[in-house]
């Protein structure tokens, strides 16, 4: 399970937080935080075992960790012309058949209404598609964004100094 901790200084990545009981737990996703005095705090996501983790499970959890967020990232954080939109893998399929028809039926299938997300209020946010262009100018922006998240995600795994976790 993956939580966000702040603290007053860097620490280590990988902490016995209960001798006796032999609980772990093992930080990553650091963050400098500013803070409204002008101090610096530092976040990070952690993850805790309930013994001595393996390096093999270090590794383990903080993959699953950035690829959650990547994952969270792509479902959440796509705006289209000012509208949120919730890209969720069903989603992501359902925008890209309906695209996919309209460009073979030459737009019989038009026009078209998703609900595309929540605005902040938690209000539903729809779009009605009118033409095939603007449909597949969403998908193809859409399906960049999710590319882009995948890429970023990939950065991410790849730049962790697994040295910081040796046990």
């Amino acid at each position: 399970m993956e939580r966000t901790i702040f603290s007053e200084k860097q620490e280590k990545l990988v902490q016995c937080i209960n001798h006796r009981k032999h609980i772990y737990q093992v930080l990553w996703d650091e963050k400098p935080v500013e803070t409204e005095d002008n101090g610096v705090q530092y976040s990070y996501q952690y993850t805790v075992f309930k013994f001595r983790p393996t390096q093999e499970q270090i590794k383990e959890a903080v993959i699953a960790g950035i690829d959650s967020q990547t994952d969270m990232n792509i479902a959440s954080g796509f705006v289209w012309n000012g509208k949120p939109v919730w890209l969720s893998m069903e989603n992501q399929f359902n925008f890209k058949a309906v695209c996919d028809k309209a460009v073979k039926k030459d737009g019989e299938n038009l026009p078209v209404k998703f609900k595309l997300g929540q605005d902040a209020n938690g209000n539903p946010v729809y779009h009605t598609f009118e033409s095939v262009e603007e449909l597949s100018g969403f998908v193809d922006l859409a399906e960049e964004y999710v590319h882009q998240c995948i890429i970023d995600g990939w950065a991410r795994k790849d730049s962790v100094d697994w040295s910081e976790y040796e046990t």
